[in-house]
């Protein structure tokens, strides 16, 4: 939820809810943030309903990572977090801003693809956990 904005040395600050957890401290502390597949389906499913908002408004968020994925468990909700290397979507950066290992191929055109592609990188980065752990348990009773 909205709360308030302000202007902080020519950049916008929104302050929302806040949130417990991002993905990358979830992943780290839990070492794999084993999640069943319908919370990782949930959680997937809002990250794409919010970049879908994100692009309905003309903006491309440009740094979809799991540190800027934030989590709430009380209200199993995610929110996406720091938009300071967003750009509008007519008018592309001036510049190479995606975060090393989550810039997509697509990074050259500069268009709503590079958050679809980032967004598929967000779900790999707990799938290889998961299956990396599924493989040792496998692994273990033969």
């Amino acid at each position: 939820r909205y709360l308030y904005s302000f202007m902080d040395h020519n950049t916008v600050c929104i302050v929302t809810d806040p949130c417990e957890h991002n993905l990358s401290h979830l992943i780290l502390a839990t070492k794999g943030f084993r999640a069943s597949p319908g919370m990782l389906q949930d959680i997937f499913l809002q990250i794409c309903e919010g970049v879908k908002e994100i692009h309905t408004r003309g903006y491309c968020h440009g740094d979809l990572k799991p540190a800027n994925i934030g989590y709430s468990s009380q209200q199993a909700a995610v929110k996406i977090l720091d938009f300071g290397l967003s750009f509008r979507l007519r008018e592309g950066p001036s510049h190479r801003v995606n975060s090393k290992g989550y810039r997509p191929p697509e990074a050259r055109e500069w268009n709503q693809y590079v958050d679809t592609v980032q967004a598929r990188v967000l779900l790999g980065t707990n799938n290889t956990n998961n299956n990396k752990d599924n493989n040792n348990n496998n692994n273990k009773d033969n």
